[in-house]
């Protein structure tokens, strides 16, 4: 699951939940810390790692 910068999280966080109670593992990846630092922006991605 790839979130970006307008991700649903707290939806994204329900399907994980869902989805670890019949997986051994599950990733999550959010796009919108990559975006920032491929952007140069530093502080927007801490932000958006918060």
């Amino acid at each position: 699951m790839t979130g970006n910068i307008d991700t649903n999280i707290e939806l994204k966080a329900k399907l994980v939940i869902e989805e670890i109670t019949h997986s051994d593992m599950v990733l999550v990846h959010f796009k919108a810390p990559d975006l920032n630092g491929h952007d140069n922006e530093p502080l927007e991605k801490a932000l958006a790692v918060q």
